[in-house]
């Protein structure tokens, strides 16, 4: 979500702070998005759409790929301790 936000930014000659007065946000919160993985409400995605003169699917895209990616990474880590444990898939009940 934040590679292509920042490309259409670019592409349209803006600013983090341009950017950030057209959607009613602060630069820090569109900084946020471009480098840091926050990923906007789909509210705020349709109005970052207009104010590039884009269609908000793909960013709409883009951001669903980022949740996803995310969440991925946050079920990896919380599990990557049960798997490594020689026990992790025995159990002494089985599984319905």
């Amino acid at each position: 979500m934040g590679r292509e936000l920042k490309r259409l930014r670019v592409e349209h000659d803006l600013t983090v702070r341009e950017l950030g007065t057209r959607i009613g946000k602060s630069a820090g919160y569109v900084g946020q998005i471009e480098t840091q993985g926050e990923v906007p409400t789909p509210d705020l995605i349709r109005k970052l759409a207009e104010v590039l003169g884009e269609q908000p699917d793909g960013l709409l895209a883009a951001a669903r790929k980022s949740l996803l990616a995310q969440t991925e990474r946050h079920l990896n880590e919380k599990y990557a301790a049960f798997e490594d444990s020689p026990t992790h898939w025995q159990s002494s009940t089985p599984c319905p």
